[in-house]
């Protein structure tokens, strides 16, 4: 059996972040302030900066959302941050 390398786990993990969102969102997700999909809501602690005052407010299925409703692609964050923010909500 070969060793699994470095880009495949860095794959896996992401995978997996984006199943434990649709999860969590499953179970606890409320309604967006901006549209009409289920999301999770971010913890105060947790609304990073995405863009120029902007910051992280939601996470849906497929994007996270900023105050001002805009949409961005997960990969805006670094995996860590994206990693607690999820945790977190």
């Amino acid at each position: 059996m070969g060793k699994i390398k470095l880009l495949e786990k860095y794959q896996n993990l992401e995978i997996a972040l984006k199943i434990r969102i649709r999860a969590l969102i499953i179970d606890k997700g409320v309604e967006s302030e901006h549209n009409s999909e289920k999301v999770l809501k971010v913890k105060d602690e947790n609304m990073f900066n995405l863009d120029g005052g902007r910051y992280l407010t939601e996470i849906s299925a497929k994007c996270l959302i900023d105050n001002d409703g805009y949409n961005y692609d997960y990969s805006v964050l670094r995996i860590e941050e994206l990693c607690e923010a999820v945790d977190n909500c």
